[in-house]
């Protein structure tokens, strides 16, 4: 008997309900360490990401090779590992 997946769905927004700035900018909702543990715990059963197309740009840029950036953060290591 096959097991039924879960879908999740998250999104980030401000409070007042916007996702990005006027200019098109999400800088606002880079998350602190806190958040990105949180994050990271919650990829342990996570196996597929569905994005928007400007989002998955903005991760598709950064994410790949993040974990060999000498500035990167140990949960912003792990995270771009899982």
């Amino acid at each position: 008997m096959r097991q039924s997946r879960q879908v999740i769905y998250s999104m980030m927004v401000s409070l007042d309900g916007y996702i990005e700035a006027d200019s098109v900018d999400i800088g606002w909702s880079i998350p602190d360490a806190e958040l990105r543990q949180h994050f990271n715990e919650m990829e342990q059963d996570i196996d597929t990401h569905l994005y928007g197309r400007r989002l998955f740009e903005i991760m598709a840029a950064y994410w790949p090779n993040a974990d060999s950036n000498p500035h990167a953060s140990t949960d912003e290591v792990e995270y771009a590992r899982k």
